[in-house]
């Protein structure tokens, strides 16, 4: 996972037989690994006993915390 464009949770296509009936599912790409971030983020910054303000700064927030993450990661990385 180097960017921002990585998936998390990719499914592949897949099949289920219910009864007679074959039920096909399509592949998902999953989530970006940046909106995963963002998601975890998000929970924290809520769960804070004051959530009061704009729901566009904790969105904004969240997204930062997201970016740091990710630039740590690829830091890291790159020393490997």
């Amino acid at each position: 996972m180097r960017n921002r464009s990585d998936r998390a949770f990719p499914v592949p296509d897949f099949s289920v037989k219910d009864g007679d009936v074959l039920k096909h599912f399509s592949a998902s790409d999953g989530i970006s690994v940046r909106d995963l971030f963002a998601c975890a983020a998000l929970a924290g910054l809520l769960s804070c006993p004051y959530t009061g303000g704009e729901k566009k700064t904790f969105v904004k927030s969240a997204y930062a915390y997201a970016d740091a993450m990710i630039e740590e990661r690829k830091e890291k990385e790159e020393k490997q």
